[in-house]
């Protein structure tokens, strides 16, 4: 068989990819009665005027009163979702109150949030609207003055969650009606505690980071101590709208409690919710108490500090697929027992209190926490298999396949003494290749495995190195069918060969340049990453320069040998030598092999720099400014 032969055609059907898009074509979702907002893949609220209006039948009402409310547009504007309840303004704000007792069932549909009664309608279809009419029942004693609020959704990515009408009592609430929630935000200052570094490790268990950081210079800090059926805990740290506690039994998203400090235009609050998966649904606080809320460092960093039994079930509430029927399902987490510690922050839903997707990567303890005692745990910004992923690719695309396209290019005629019968550079940049093959194939799993698939926060940074998968794939494959060294495919091969490498190369740059500013990464380690991997990129390319003006020099010099194919070193001499020329053994360039080892020995060190850094930065950095003893003295 001739050996150009031997190339075949590879053809690679990929399936097309499939973003999961989180609407609600059949209604808000039960979680969201409490907040309205829906959630529209972490989409803000317009800050545009509403063009839509709740108007209701009357101003006042009395107990027992029926009102007719309208959703509508004063212009005949279509809107395809909505979400209606009716609230306090004092006392228990979570608390919707009244029954919708008619409502048009074609369009809409009710849930029961922490209630016997209907307390919450939403469209149960995407059917253009332009007016909505429902009837409610006031509640059968007065509870003072009431906001019904609203959520509008004109389409996907534009729709209005602030929306309010003032309902007036027409006889006050009894003071038991309207009583201070166990929950309400007292001011910082009305208490007193000692530094931190008197404290954590002493007196309460405290998780810190970045690690090594002393407790008062910590960038983020939770404290915990436990009484006798209860647990203290305290949350401090650069936040613009919330902090927010997860308690966990493993290090991934999922099956969690929340426990939730915010602050912003609506003022603070504190709330309680579950992870069901990669998303949490806010479920109504009666536990959370004696609860502490403040800024401070200009308004930069929050503090909040509250109390919870130790042993408390959650209430939650799950879709039954198929009927559209609701039931309860507890979930109890008991602190008695240990737990990951999971702290996340960011910013709040626009003019709500709701909190909104953490914009960086939470901070996780690096080991399940005792609650009960009095010790100082550790937290990674980074999990395990996030930290696996990076190494692999920084090692294969930083060391490896530089090394190995440096050898191909510049070394064929110094290193073409033969092992096992082939040339010693062609053993050496085939094992190199195959070694960052299985590495990255092992990197590209890992990451995908451990995120679940697709993340939009990190959607340029996956596509790239998906190009960097599907080209590496391609390289080994077409490795596999390299034609003979006389074939007339043989310069197209090498010329794919040297095309697709490059790329390679290229796309796994950016994609690492990318994955270190994603959003999801600490803002700390942002600049520091993106000025390691510029000047790997710049130190390369000036090595390439080197090696090109190098080799230009031995060729002048009549050093190189005659220039043969660039594999036909794992080929086997032919027999006939009548039509092949004598191959005569050049000598290497000392220059050429200098070169070389110092090539090697600047890449080796400044990876290890570049990963000493890393360490160091990650475990010892602290934040500029007030510290969090200020607060507390």
């Amino acid at each position: 068989m001739e050996s150009g032969s031997k190339l075949v055609l590879l053809v690679f059907l990929f399936n097309s990819l499939e973003f999961t898009v989180y609407g609600f074509p059949h209604g808000g979702l039960y979680s969201t009665c409490v907040h309205l907002v829906p959630h529209h893949e972490s989409q803000d609220p317009s800050n545009t005027p509403c063009p839509y209006k709740i108007n209701p039948s009357a101003s006042n009402y009395s107990p027992s009163d029926e009102i007719t409310i309208t959703l509508e547009s004063p212009n005949n504007k279509v809107f395809i979702g909505f979400q209606i309840v009716v609230q306090k303004i004092n006392g228990d704000t979570e608390q919707k109150v009244g029954t919708f007792i008619s409502y048009p069932q074609k369009y809409a549909k009710s849930y029961s949030w922490y209630a016997s009664t209907k307390n919450c309608v939403t469209h149960n279809s995407k059917a253009p609207k332009t007016s909505i009419k429902l009837v409610w029942k006031a509640p059968t004693e007065s509870l003072g003055d009431l906001l019904i609020r609203a959520s509008f959704v004109e389409e996907f990515d534009t729709f209005w969650a602030n929306e309010s009408h003032l309902l007036k009592a027409n006889t006050p609430a009894s003071a038991a009606v309207v009583k201070t929630p166990i929950w309400e935000a007292a001011g910082v200052n009305s208490f007193s505690q000692a530094p931190l570094d008197e404290q954590c490790g002493k007196t309460v268990g405290c998780m810190l980071w970045p690690k090594l950081c002393k407790p008062s210079d910590c960038t983020y800090v939770v404290t915990y101590k436990t009484g006798n059926d209860f647990i203290d805990f305290e949350l401090m740290g650069d936040a613009r709208g919330y902090l927010s506690l997860s308690i966990s039994e493993d290090v991934k998203m999922g099956d969690d409690e929340t426990l939730t400090c915010t602050e912003g235009v609506k003022g603070s609050s504190i709330q309680q919710g579950y992870n069901p998966s990669y998303y949490n649904d806010w479920i109504k606080n009666t536990v959370l108490s004696n609860v502490k809320i403040a800024r401070f460092s200009g308004g930069k960093k929050l503090y909040c500090k509250f109390r919870r039994p130790l042993q408390h079930t959650l209430n939650l509430y799950f879709q039954q697929l198929g009927d559209n029927k609701f039931g309860p399902k507890n979930r109890t987490f008991d602190l008695m027992r240990s737990f990951y510690l999971f702290l996340g922050w960011g910013p709040l839903y626009r003019g709500t209190d709701n909190m909104g997707h953490h914009i960086e990567l939470p901070i996780i303890s690096t080991n399940l926490v005792d609650l009960q005692a009095v010790s100082i745990v550790r937290a990674n910004a980074l999990s395990i298999p996030v930290q696996a992923h990076s190494a692999m690719m920084l090692i294969t695309w930083m060391l490896l396949a530089g090394f190995a396209m440096v050898l191909s290019r510049h070394y064929k005629e110094n290193l073409s003494s033969e092992w096992c019968g082939v040339k010693s550079w062609f053993q050496l940049h085939r094992g190199i290749m195959l070694i960052a093959a299985a590495m990255t194939t092992a990197s590209f799993v890992l990451i995908f495995i451990h995120v679940d698939g697709w993340r939009d926060q990190a959607s340029l940074h996956a596509a790239f190195g998906i190009a960097v998968m599907t080209l590496t794939i391609f390289q080994v494959l077409i490795a596999l069918f390299r034609p003979g060294p006389d074939s007339k495919m043989r310069v197209i091969f090498n010329w794919y060969h040297r095309i697709s490498g490059f790329l390679s190369h290229a796309c796994a740059a950016v994609s690492m340049m990318l994955g270190v500013n994603m959003s999801l990464m600490p803002r700390q380690m942002q600049d520091w990453q993106t000025k390691m991997i510029g000047t790997w990129i710049g130190v390369h390319v000036l090595w390439l320069i080197v090696f090109e003006i190098l080799k230009c020099r031995q060729k002048a010099e009549g050093k190189s040998s005659e220039n043969y194919d660039l594999d036909n070193m794992s080929d086997k001499k032919s027999s006939n030598q009548g039509l092949q020329p004598e191959v005569t053994t050049t000598q290497p360039s000392c220059s050429m092999m200098v070169a070389l080892v110092l090539y090697a020995v600047t890449m080796l060190g400044f990876f290890d720099w570049c990963s000493g850094f890393y360490l160091y930065f990650l475990m010892k950095f602290t934040s500029a400014g007030t510290t969090y003893n200020t607060i507390l003295k």
